[in-house]
C-alpha cells in the first residue's frame, strides 16, 4: 500500500551555483572537489540550524526548515563561509551560489518533497544575486525585526509556472559579520539615498522645470561621491505626486535616507527649502532653509549635497577634492535652457528629444564656454542618431558636440559617456577597447552615471567579460531597480551563460516594467527556443514583427526556430534574408551569431563557421561563449573553428588584461 503524503509548512531552501558550467568547461577535476567541499559546508551549517538537506543534485541543493528564521540565519552563514573559502581561489576559479528561501505547505511522499513551495523557492534563488540570498514575503514576515539583517524589498515578481505575483526580497548583511543581535559596533552597510523631486511652490506652474532641474542637480553631485549610492533619478521620480510615505519610498528604492524639498521662485529671488530623513528611524536628521538670490542657485546645491554627505557619513567627503557642485555658466538664461531641455530628454521620446536639443544649441549660442551644454547635446544627438533619425547627421553633430565639450573640460563625465556611444556603433565598428576606456572615464568623474555603468556592462558581455559585466548591471540595478534595459542586459547574460530559464525569468521582469521594450521580444524567442518552448518563441517573433516589421534579426531568430524544427529549406531561406544588409535594431553581429547557431543545427559547420567570424568581427568576438556553447560542440574538431577559437582566445586574453581577471 502505497505511502500517504504527509504535508507539513516548512522553510524550503533552494541553493544553486552560479556560473557552474563554465566552471567545469576551465577545469572539470578543480570544480567537482570544490562542489563536493561546498556542499558539506552548507551540509554542517544546515544541521546546526536544524534543517535537513533533502536533496543535492549536481550543483543544486534542496532543504527545509522548520522555521523561516532558521532558513534565513543558515542561509547568510552559508554565504559567509563560502566567501571566505573563495577568497582564497583565483577570481574565475570562485564559486558563488544564489540562494532563495520561501516559507509555503510541502508534501513529502517516498521519501521526495513536493508543492509549490519548492518551486518557488527555486525561482526565487534563479533571481538571487551570485553570493546573495533572496526572500519571498512569507519569510520576511517571519524574520523582519529578529536580526540585524537588511532587507531590500524588490517588488512584485511574476515567476515561471506560479500563478500569482510573489513579493521578493534581497536579505543584506555586512560580508565580515554573521547575522545575530544588532550591537553598537556593527559596521553600518553602504548609505543609500533617495533624492525625492523637489516641490514647486512658485506661482507660475512652468517652473516645475527649476525644480526638477534643482532635483537632478543634486543627484548628480552625490552621484560623485565614492561609497555613496545614490538613487536613479528615473527611480526617484516615479513617486513625484504619489503622495507615498518616507518608509514606503523607502523600502521600495532601498534607500537608507531621503531627501525633499520645495523651490519658490519670485523674479531674481528664490527659497529652497531641503530636509534629510531617515528611513528606519523616519526622524529628520537635517533640514534648513534658504533664501538667496538666484545667482547663487549652484552654492545652494553644493550646500544641500556637501550637508547631505555630511550627516550621513562625514569620512566620504575626505575623498573629494573641492566642491560637489561648481558654477557651469555663468549664464543664468543658458542654464534654464539647460534645465529645460533635460527635463525633456527624460521623457526618451523623438518629439522631447528634439526640442530639447533646439534648447541646448540655444544654451551653447548664449554661453559657448558651457562644458556640461555641450556634452548634453552631445548625448542627445546620440539619442536621435540611435533611436530616431539613424541616417539624418545626427552622429556627426554628435562627434562635434562631444568635441566641444571636451575642449573645455577633458573630464566631464556625460562627454566621456557620449564618446563611450560614439565609439560603439555599427557606423564606428564597435570600438570594444576605447569605448571601455572612456566609459571608465565617466564612471571615474561620476560614479553614479548608471547609464554609463550600464553601456560598460553591455560592452564587457560582448566581449566575454561575463562576471565584469554582471558587476556593472546589477550595480546600475541597485540604484535603479526598475531599468528595463538593465534587466534585458540580466536576461542576456544569463542566455549566454547557458541558463535559459533564468534568462527568460529576467526577460519578463524588464516586459512587466516596459511592455513596448522591443529587445525582450528580439532577445528572449532564443532563450525559449533552447527551452524547448517553440511556441513561445514563435508568438514573441509574431508580436516583434507587428512592432519592428522588416529586420535581419527577426529573421536569424526564425532561422534558429526552423532549424530546430528541422524544416531545412525554410530556415535556409531565414538565414538569406537575414543576409541582406539593412537597418536592425539588435545589432547585426547578433544576426550572424544567431545564422551560425542555424548552421550548426542544420549540419553545415562551414557556414556556421563563417557566420561566426562575421559576428565576431561586426562587435561580437565572444571567445567564452562561443567556445562552450553546446550547439558548436560539433565544430570544434573544424579546422577553421580551431583557427578562429585560437584567434578569439588571444583576443580575449587582451580584455582580461586589461578590463578583467583571468586568474
Amino acid at each position: 500500500m502505497p505511502d500517504r503524503p504527509q504535508r507539513r509548512l516548512a522553510a524550503i531552501l533552494s541553493a544553486d551555483a552560479a556560473g557552474y558550467s563554465r566552471l567545469m568547461a576551465d577545469d572539470e577535476s578543480a570544480t567537482v572537489a570544490t562542489l563536493e567541499r561546498y556542499r558539506g559546508i552548507m551540509g554542517s551549517a544546515v544541521a546546526q540550524h536544524e534543517g535537513r538537506v533533502v536533496d543535492a543534485p549536481g550543483d543544486n541543493l534542496l532543504a527545509e526548515f522548520p522555521t523561516a528564521t532558521e532558513a534565513v540565519l543558515c542561509a547568510v552563514e552559508v554565504q559567509h563561509r563560502l566567501a571566505k573559502h573563495n577568497a582564497a581561489l583565483a577570481k574565475r576559479r570562485r564559486m558563488d551560489f544564489r540562494i532563495g528561501i520561501h516559507l509555503g505547505e510541502i508534501r513529502e511522499q517516498g521519501g521526495r518533497l513536493y508543492g509549490d513551495g519548492i518551486n518557488i523557492a527555486a525561482r526565487l534563488e534563479s533571481l538571487a544575486e551570485a553570493g546573495g540570498v533572496s526572500v519571498s514575503s512569507a519569510v520576511h514576515e517571519q524574520v523582519q525585526g529578529k536580526s540585524r539583517l537588511i532587507f531590500a524589498d524588490q517588488g512584485e515578481q511574476r515567476l515561471k509556472n506560479i500563478p500569482r505575483p510573489i513579493r521578493m526580497y534581497r536579505v543584506r548583511w555586512e560580508p565580515a559579520e554573521l547575522p545575530g543581535p544588532a550591537s553598537a559596533d556593527t559596521p553600518n552597510p553602504t548609505p543609500a539615498v533617495a533624492v525625492l523631486p523637489f516641490a514647486n511652490l512658485s506661482a507660475d506652474p512652468d517652473q516645475e522645470f527649476f525644480a526638477d532641474g534643482m532635483t537632478e542637480e543634486i543627484i548628480n553631485a552625490l552621484s560623485q561621491v565614492k561609497g555613496l549610492r545614490v538613487i536613479a533619478r528615473t527611480s526617484t521620480f516615479s513617486f513625484k505626486g504619489a503622495g507615498a510615505d518616507i518608509a514606503t519610498i523607502g523600502a521600495k528604492l532601498h534607500a537608507t535616507a531621503v531627501v525633499e524639498g520645495s523651490v519658490r521662485r519670485v523674479g531674481d529671488r528664490v527659497r529652497i527649502t531641503a530636509q534629510l530623513t531617515d528611513v528606519a528611524g523616519g526622524h529628520h536628521l537635517w533640514s534648513e532653509r534658504y533664501d538667496r538670490s538666484l545667482a547663487d542657485i549652484f552654492e545652494i546645491q553644493d550646500e544641500i549635497a556637501a550637508t547631505v554627505v555630511r550627516t550621513i557619513r562625514p569620512k566620504l567627503l575626505d575623498t573629494l577634492g573641492g566642491r560637489l557642485v561648481t558654477r557651469p555658466t555663468d549664464n543664468q538664461e543658458a542654464y534654464e535652457l539647460y534645465l529645460r531641455a533635460s527635463e525633456r530628454l527624460a521623457r526618451i521620446n523623438h518629439w522631447d528629444t528634439h526640442k530639447a536639443i533646439e534648447m541646448l544649441r540655444g544654451a551653447t549660442g548664449l554661453d559657448p564656454r558651457y562644458a556640461d551644454a555641450w556634452a548634453r547635446l552631445g548625448n542627445a544627438c546620440c539619442q536621435m542618431s540611435f533611436s530616431f533619425e539613424p541616417e539624418a547627421g545626427w552622429h556627426e553633430r554628435a562627434e562635434d558636440a562631444v568635441r566641444r565639450a571636451f575642449a573645455l573640460e577633458a573630464e566631464n563625465a556625460e562627454a566621456n559617456f557620449a564618446q563611450g556611444l560614439l565609439l560603439w556603433n555599427p557606423r564606428a565598428g564597435f570600438r570594444h577597447r576605447p569605448t571601455l576606456r572612456a566609459l571608465q572615464r565617466a564612471l571615474a568623474a561620476q560614479p553614479g552615471l548608471h547609464r554609463a555603468r550600464v553601456w560598460r556592462g553591455i560592452v564587457l558581455l560582448h566581449v566575454g567579460l561575463f562576471e565584469e559585466a554582471e558587476q556593472d548591471v546589477r550595480e546600475a540595478l541597485a540604484a535603479e531597480p526598475e531599468n528595463a534595459h538593465a534587466l534585458n542586459m540580466m536576461g542576456q547574460l544569463s542566455a549566454f551563460r547557458g541558463r535559459p530559464e533564468e534568462a527568460e525569468d529576467w526577460y519578463n521582469r524588464s516586459e512587466s516594467i516596459d511592455p513596448d521594450f522591443d529587445y525582450n521580444l528580439l532577445f528572449r524567442p532564443a532563450a525559449r527556443i533552447r527551452r524547448d518552448d517553440l511556441a513561445g518563441a514563435e508568438s514573441d517573433l509574431t508580436r516583434a514583427r507587428q512592432i519592428v516589421k522588416d529586420d535581419p534579426f527577426l529573421d536569424s531568430n526564425e532561422a534558429l526556430l526552423w532549424a530546430v524544427r528541422g524544416e531545412t529549406a525554410k530556415a535556409e531561406a531565414a538565414i538569406a534574408r537575414a543576409s541582406q544588409e539593412r537597418p536592425s535594431r539588435g545589432h547585426i553581429h547578433h544576426t550572424w551569431h544567431h545564422s551560425a547557431l542555424a548552421h550548426a543545427l542544420l549540419g553545415q559547420p562551414r557556414a556556421a563557421v563563417e557566420k561566426l567570424r562575421r559576428a565576431a568581427a561586426t562587435g561580437f568576438p565572444n571567445y567564452p561563449l562561443f567556445s562552450r556553447d553546446p550547439v558548436f560542440a560539433a565544430l570544434r574538431d573544424d579546422r577553421e573553428m580551431r583557427t578562429l577559437l585560437a584567434e578569439l582566445e588571444r583576443e580575449f586574453d587582451a580584455y582580461c588584461s586589461e578590463f578583467g581577471d583571468r586568474d
